[in-house]
């Protein structure tokens, strides 16, 4: 076994306890391993030695934001942009912002109702072009290619800014999602 050393209290004090072997060691790759590569890939920010606890209400203002854990669902089978939050603007990007939207979809679907389901990332963005405010977005997702397209109606919608869905076929399903608000600029 090589000697080890503890990082230091400051660094200490992120949360993480790792050690290192100190300089001129030998043998020891088995006490990095077990002292260092191995805490940082079991590290899950539980306190107590592997990484302090982060809660959404001590981000900062403007860079991550867990808006909901309990998730939406997708009733409807529309061919015209259906508001993925219907009550509020948890969903909607201004000029100049960014979400960025990690979320998964499950529901069952064909004849004897075979669970499906897909992982993505939706990304939103508001900004001007040549004086007027255009939506761009973005859907890269791995799993079932669904029935449910996202999109973002333009300025001349009711629903401008908002993320929205097209269900093609009458088949519900669950989102749950994490967001994150990104302001340009």
């Amino acid at each position: 076994m090589a000697s080890i050393k503890q990082l230091p209290l400051p660094d200490r004090d992120k949360g993480i306890e790792l050690s290192l072997p100190t300089k001129g060691s030998t043998n020891w790759a088995e006490d990095f391993e077990n002292y260092f590569a191995i805490a940082i890939r079991d590290h899950d920010h539980s306190g107590d030695g592997r990484g302090a606890e982060i809660s959404a209400v001590v981000l900062g203002v403007g860079t991550m934001q867990n808006v909901d854990i309990v998730g939406k669902d997708i009733l409807q089978a529309s061919t015209v942009p259906v508001r993925v939050d219907s009550l509020s603007d948890t969903f909607k990007v201004g000029a100049g912002e960014s979400l960025i939207i990690e979320y998964t979809l499950t529901g069952e679907t064909g004849p004897n109702l075979t669970p499906e389901s897909r992982a993505g990332t939706v990304r939103m963005t508001a900004f001007y072009d040549t004086g007027t405010l255009v939506y761009r977005i973005s859907d890269e997702f791995v799993g079932s290619d669904l029935t449910v397209d996202f999109v973002v109606p333009d300025v001349s919608s009711a629903n401008a800014g908002q993320l929205c869905y097209l269900n093609l076929v009458n088949i519900n399903y669950k989102m749950k999602y994490f967001i994150r608000k990104v302001r340009l600029g």
